[in-house]
């Protein structure tokens, strides 16, 4: 039993005496700062007392400077290339009760046989007929106005070489014109005069072709959606025909005449009557 406490004794005093060495070796030991330059050599602890004494400051580490790139994440547009189609209707703008609509009086598609080159087709119908009353001297006429034109034609399109969302262009296009135009009146018979009993009525349809030379302008939201402006100028012949004409006082049919036909040729202005938008696939 005394060789045992003897033997536990010298292994705790042994362990004491290893603690006591490991201490006073981290607080004697100096901490090395890296060098974050190239090319530097990590200063370290000199006992040399004939350098101990020296009064020059050591050599400052420079400072680390952080840089920041400001980086913009660049839009990638992109525009219609050979092989896309874009069909595209009309958004208007109006002050009543649907301020802004989205309308398709006429469809037109377009597709891209290369980047600087586009054929167009173009179909539109627009049908309606109207009633409203106009009043002469107190006395009340009522005319109804119905109206239907239908037109489709197809042409080419030359685009132009611009910044990555603009798309100019210019070119030509051809169309066939079909209207017709019925127009009856009661309360009147020459739909000026205020006349009680009186009628009126007419049908008349016209025909032609349209031929004319068009620019525009495409400007793209994104890679699918865009919107645009385009006008145009050309030639329209056409002939009319007028289907009948009758007039009527109480019923009774006061003069009625047989078709009259004419022809004749006009300049047509045209321009989008809102903003073009358009979708490419």
């Amino acid at each position: 039993m005394k060789y045992q406490s003897l033997f536990r004794a010298f292994v705790i005093a042994g362990l004491f005496l290893f603690i006591k060495m490991d201490l006073q070796a981290q607080i004697r030991r100096k901490p090395i700062t890296p060098d974050l330059t190239s090319g530097a050599v990590p200063q370290q602890n000199n006992n040399n007392p004939s350098t101990a004494n020296n009064n020059e400051a050591p050599a400052s580490l420079p400072p680390i400077v952080i840089k920041q790139e400001n980086e913009q994440k660049e839009v990638i547009i992109k525009k219609a290339e050979k092989g896309n189609f874009t069909v595209e209707g009309l958004l208007q703008l109006s002050f009543g009760e649907a301020p802004i609509m989205i309308k398709f009086p006429e469809i037109k598609a377009r597709y891209f046989a290369g980047q600087q080159l586009a054929y167009r087709g173009v179909i539109g119908f627009d049908i309606g007929s109207q009633t409203f009353d106009v009043t002469d001297n107190k006395q009340i006429a009522s005319y109804t106005i119905s109206e239907q034109n239908i037109r489709a034609g197809g042409g080419v399109e030359l685009h132009l070489k611009s910044n990555k969302r603009l798309s100019p262009y210019y070119g030509g296009e051809a169309q066939i014109i079909l209207n017709t135009y019925k127009i009856s009146s009661t309360n009147t018979d020459d739909l000026e005069t205020y006349s009680l009993g009186a009628g009126y009525q007419k049908d008349s349809s016209l025909s032609g072709v349209y031929l004319g030379g068009l620019a525009g302008l495409d400007y793209y939201l994104n890679s699918d959606f865009f919107i645009g402006f385009e006008l145009g100028v050309g030639i329209t012949s056409y002939s009319t025909t007028t289907i009948g004409e009758r007039k009527t006082m109480r019923g009774v049919t006061v003069s009625e005449s047989n078709v009259v036909n004419g022809r004749g040729n006009r300049i047509d202005l045209r321009y989008s009557p809102g903003i073009r938008f358009g979708f490419k696939f």
